[in-house]
């Protein structure tokens, strides 16, 4: 699935839902999951979360659509769980800079070094070292086109180390695992999801203006008024 939100910004995902058509397309039906990356493309391109296993080779033959990934500049790392940060090694096989919470690399920089000796990745054979820029509470890409900022999300009972992507002319926020929409006419849970209350509150905060909201896993784009009601418990919604 590829699917362009902006101009030069493009949803990439991995579908495995259980409807015949999603977003407009075709798809086979089977569990019912989502993996989402997102690419921002200008002079420099910028590629948001990855996936892993056997997601990861469809993501790059999505990505592969748009751009040869052997252009992507900067590989923006969420936060350090396997299904969004297991394809890094690729990207950084390809020459990207990885951008992530400061307190990540060291554990970036071990994992990476040691040996991958029973099944040998691109990045194993290559010995490429890994180039990054890192994120303590505010960082900001820009090639004079587009401004990526790249925001630390506090107090999150999900990730010690995480972060959210933002862009400010489009007022696009990109995050994983705090917010992960429902089916659009799905009732909101009778008891908020903590991560997305908190996600609510690191918004607020940072006093972003935000239009939309793109998640790493979900079926669909929303809104601040989606996330709202999904934070809103049931009894208080209907009152």
């Amino acid at each position: 699935m590829v699917v362009e939100l902006k101009e030069g910004v493009y949803w990439v995902g991995y579908v495995d839902w259980n409807i015949k058509k999603f977003h407009g397309h075709e798809y086979s039906t089977h569990r019912g999951t989502t993996y989402n990356c997102y690419l921002i493309i200008d002079d420099k391109v910028a590629l948001v979360d990855t996936v892993w296993g056997p997601y990861s080779r469809q993501m790059i033959e999505n990505i592969e659509k748009i751009i040869d990934v052997k252009k992507i500049d900067y590989v923006i790392a969420n936060h350090a769980e396997v299904d969004h940060s297991g394809g890094l090694r690729t990207f950084v096989d390809e020459g990207a800079t990885v951008v992530t919470q400061a307190t990540n690399r060291a554990y970036y920089e071990q994992a990476w070094a040691a040996p991958h000796t029973l099944n040998p990745d691109r990045l194993a054979k290559s010995n490429k070292s890994a180039t990054f820029e890192t994120v303590t509470d505010r960082h900001v890409l820009t090639d004079g086109k587009r401004s990526i900022e790249i925001h630390e999300i506090t107090g999150s009972g999900h990730n010690d180390a995480y972060l959210l992507v933002y862009l400010p002319t489009e007022g696009v926020v990109f995050e994983s695992d705090a917010y992960t929409p429902a089916a659009a006419n799905a009732p909101p849970p009778a008891t908020p999801n903590p991560y997305s209350v908190n996600l609510s509150e690191n918004i607020q905060r940072l006093k972003l203006n935000v239009k939309q909201i793109a998640a790493g896993h979900g079926p669909r784009l929303t809104t601040m008024g989606d996330l709202r009601a999904a934070i809103t418990p049931r009894a208080a919604a209907t009152n």
